[in-house]
Order: structure tokens, then C-alpha cells, then sequence
């Protein structure tokens, strides 16, 4: 047995098992290539290429959800209800913005640098500066 996973778990990654669902694939059927065996994507879309794939009408199936979810979704509904909301929206001008990190990301191809990177640091700078 491979430490951290229990005996009889399916050892399967968030994306090949997000594929798996939507396109109703059994990973049970499925032999991962992955570290430890784990099944990855391209088992996943290897499968469903192989032309072996039969979709097997599934029945409703209810999930019972864990006392942690089901707090979680009281307090989200309960804040939903009695929190006054209110919506701001802003339109920026970001041209600039858009053109260095386009400059940034075709620098570096390993790794890329998005518009939320971009604005968490020029907060993070603007804190540091004005605390």
C-alpha cells in the first residue's frame, strides 16, 4: 500500500477525475501511468480515444454530505440572508497592465503570470508602503 492513501482508494488526480465524471468513465477500469500509479488525464482521454468507452446510464445517486459541508452551506446561506450586499463595479483602464505581463510571460515560458498576480502585488506593495 502507498503511504497516505487507504487501502482500496482509486489514487486518481482532480483533472482526470473531473474528465472521468463528465464523460462517465468507470476509474475503476482505468490503470494510471502516473507516480505511484495514480491515474492521470492522459489515462483518462486515452480511454475515452481507445473507442472501449460505453456510457453506463447511471441512475440518480445521492451523496450524503458531511457535517462539515453541510455547516459550510448554513453559514453561506445564513450570510447570504441577513448580510446586507451590495455590488461595486469599476472599470480600469489596463492596457498596460495586459502588455507587461504579456511581456513577463513570453520571457518566461515555465511560468506564467496573470492579471490577479499582477494586482495582489501592487496591493501588497501599496500596505507596505502606507502601513
Amino acid at each position: 500500500m502507498t503511504e497516505g492513501y487507504a487501502e482500496g482508494r482509486t489514487k486518481i488526480s482532480p483533472l482526470a477525475k473531473k474528465i472521468a465524471q463528465n464523460e462517465g468513465v468507470n476509474v475503476q477500469q482505468l490503470k494510471g501511468t502516473g507516480p505511484y500509479g495514480r491515474i492521470i488525464k492522459a489515462d483518462v482521454l486515452e480511454f475515452l480515444g481507445s473507442g472501449i468507452h460505453t456510457e453506463s446510464p447511471e441512475k440518480d445517486t445521492i451523496v450524503e454530505v458531511s457535517n462539515m459541508r453541510q455547516v459550510i452551506a448554513q453559514r453561506l446561506t445564513e450570510s447570504k440572508q441577513n448580510v446586507p450586499h451590495f455590488y461595486l463595479t469599476v472599470d480600469c483602464q489596463v492596457d498596460k497592465l495586459i502588455s507587461l505581463k504579456n511581456e513577463i510571460n513570453s520571457a518566461d515560458e515555465n511560468n506564467k503570470v496573470t492579471i490577479n498576480d499582477l494586482i495582489i502585488k501592487a496591493a501588497a506593495f501599496s500596505m507596505k508602503k502606507f502601513s
